[in-house]
């Protein structure tokens, strides 16, 4: 039986407009026959990113390649999706899927693009607290 295990803390990846991120797909097996990355944003259907057969180089699909942005990896029992410069159209959820001739794995993770800098977010929260403790005063 094939399993398939995505490293992502409690389903979600936060990252902030313009990092990179890498989504690393663990296999139980690494005789798969084959490999893929979805895309899925809430309301449309899954877009296929890449798929690899065995020991093949990942192949492209839906434009994913287009941008440079989105690079498959595979090495022995992991697939690795990097997407870099991230915008906050990269916010979907992010499906990888096994299969071992007719068993079929799939696990996912939601990747959640902040827009605003978390130095923004640091401020606030500073300028909030010193107005909380002058209030005191």
């Amino acid at each position: 039986m094939v399993q398939v295990n995505i490293s992502c803390l409690n389903g979600k990846k936060y990252v902030q407009n313009g990092e990179n991120v890498s989504l690393n797909c663990l296999f139980s097996s690494v005789d798969l026959d084959a490999t893929a990355w979805f895309k899925q944003t809430p309301g449309e259907k899954p877009l296929l990113i890449a798929s690899t057969f065995r020991s093949f180089a990942a192949v492209y699909h839906n434009g994913f390649d287009k941008s440079g942005r989105f690079i498959a990896v595979t090495e022995k029992s992991t697939f690795t999706l990097n997407i870099s410069n991230t915008e906050a159209s990269d916010s979907a959820t992010y499906f990888c899927a096994a299969a071992y001739y007719t068993d079929i794995a799939l696990s996912d993770c939601t990747v959640l693009v902040l827009k605003g800098k978390s130095t923004y977010l640091q401020y606030n929260l500073i300028y909030s607290l010193i107005k909380c403790l002058s209030n005191d005063l």
